[in-house]
């Protein structure tokens, strides 16, 4: 079976998976007693069927076999999206996350926004924006939503708090305290580049505006770079966009 032989492959790291948040994971040391689950789907768009089951199967398989560690999956912040919480993606997440409460006694679900970093899956918010801006290629911009994003250099500080604590089981919460509108990203980007985007601005009376409606949670608040959105956006394009 081809998900076993994947977990076996990442077993000796603890880390199962390959992506930004595992590759993120792998440069901080971990006690052995925690086993991290960062092969999902992380794709909201056009997901097939077969993909969700992969992740299922997976996690059954990898819970049962290490039941000793405590099982950390990271799950989404979109769960919190007032307009994506009927989306195929956002029920999945519920799913497997219902499914590790019930199949494990020791587990964190980490509910992650909008990841920044280097190579991070060409599909997220600011790797789009970037190539179709940069390449003047054109694309819808909706102007009643927002975004949520977070430098994969803070999404390890807060898992690293949150883990510190001595809970057992239950959600970590991984997001910036503030949003940001992706009009707002789109014109910082605009300024960044020194070059006008192509899109269509549209408004859909179906989206409701400053939709996520994210928890207060106090860890966040710890952070002063996340209080000024645009800041914090211009410190990601520095950090991780410099060649472009």
């Amino acid at each position: 079976m081809q998900a076993i032989s994947r977990t076996q492959s990442f077993q000796k790291f603890m880390i199962i998976g390959n992506g930004l948040v595992a590759r993120t994971l792998r440069t901080k040391k971990w006690d052995a007693k925690y086993l991290f689950f960062a092969s999902g789907v992380s794709n909201s768009k056009d997901v097939p069927k077969e993909e969700y089951q992969r992740e299922i199967d997976l996690v059954k398989h990898t819970i049962r076999a290490n039941p000793e560690l405590t099982f950390i999956y990271f799950s989404t912040a979109s769960i919190y999206d007032i307009n994506a919480k009927n989306s195929s993606y956002v029920a999945h997440k519920m799913n497997v996350e219902h499914l590790i409460s019930q199949e494990t006694r020791k587990y964190r679900i980490a509910r992650v926004s909008n990841l920044v970093g280097a190579g991070a899956n060409k599909s997220t918010i600011l790797e789009f924006l970037m190539n179709h801006i940069k390449n003047g290629q054109s694309f819808t911009l909706w102007d009643n939503v927002e975004r949520n994003l977070i430098d994969a250099e803070d999404f390890l500080r807060l898992l690293s708090l949150q883990l510190n604590e001595e809970n057992q089981k239950g959600i970590i919460h991984i997001f910036n305290s503030r949003s940001i509108a992706v009009t707002d990203i789109v014109s910082t980007i605009e300024e960044y580049l020194s070059r006008q985007s192509r899109h269509e601005l549209r408004s859909d009376s179906s989206q409701t505006e400053n939709h996520l409606n994210l928890p207060c949670v106090e860890v966040i608040h710890s952070f002063d770079n996340f209080n000024e959105p645009i800041n914090y956006l211009n410190a990601l394009l520095k950090k991780y966009y410099s060649e472009y």
